[in-house]
């Protein structure tokens, strides 16, 4: 199973590990030791906890939660709840394409699927999204398989091999549907840069 619909165990343990990646990667290509970079010593993998992965208040760089516009969803109503994906059956190319910025280190660990948008009675076919394809500089870097799962009423998936994209770095992801429909996701996920 490359996926949890709780994050803990083995999800929790890739989050912290991918959360520590970012770290140690955003520090390097700002060209900044971890100490600069974070205020604090990055631990060993084998040592990772969420606590000993804060920055301190002193930090050059900071990391945040994904948002839409990190890749390259344009930030408007349709993203408060999630971007709504309109599918046909088969693979939908190119449902995000970017360029991650200079100075920039994104992960993405999850999908959150809304299956009734908000204040409205639309449904949305959660079941229809079966797997998703992340490339990275047109190369495929990950293949998750996502069918079946919302049919048991999860909403949230948690990626047992969260990808991490570096600066300068095109990604694309693809979404293979079973079916034409329309999919509500929001993206969970990191990114780093520099503090303004």
């Amino acid at each position: 199973m490359p996926h949890m619909t709780t994050l803990e165990g083995p999800a929790l343990k890739a989050y912290l590990l991918m959360r520590r990646q970012i770290m140690k990667e955003a520090a390097r290509i700002n060209n900044l030791s971890d100490a600069q970079a974070w205020g604090i010593t990055i631990p060993p993998p084998e040592a990772v906890t969420f606590e000993n992965l804060l920055p301190s208040p002193d930090a050059v760089l900071k990391i945040t939660d994904l948002e839409p516009e990190d890749l390259g969803i344009p930030c408007n109503s349709t993203t408060e709840y999630g971007y709504k994906y309109s599918l046909a059956a088969g693979e939908n190319t190119n449902q995000i394409e970017t360029t991650i910025p200079n100075g920039r280190v994104i992960g993405i660990f999850g999908i959150s699927v809304l299956s009734k948008p908000m204040a409205t009675t639309e449904a949305f076919a959660t079941s229809a999204l079966v797997q998703i394809d992340v490339n990275i500089g047109g190369r495929e870097a990950r293949v998750w398989p996502v069918q079946n799962v919302y049919d048991t009423g999860e909403k949230r998936l948690f990626f047992l091999d969260p990808i991490i994209i570096t600066e300068a770095k095109k990604l694309t992801i693809d979404l293979w549907a079973a079916t034409a429909a329309e999919v509500r996701l929001t993206w969970l996920g990191l990114i780093s840069e520099p503090k303004e």
